[in-house]
């Protein structure tokens, strides 16, 4: 879910123009939460 409302930041504040290194972050973040929803599955 957070990984969801992160992606949707971050494609808003490319729309939007908005700061190439926010959009960073949130792809960061993205990645992460998809990752650690993976292993608690997978766990």
């Amino acid at each position: 879910m957070i990984a969801v409302v992160a992606a949707l930041v971050a494609v808003w504040n490319v729309t939007q123009g908005g700061p190439w290194y926010l959009t960073a972050i949130f792809g960061v973040g993205c990645v992460l939460a998809i990752g650690s929803a993976v292993l608690n599955r997978a766990g």
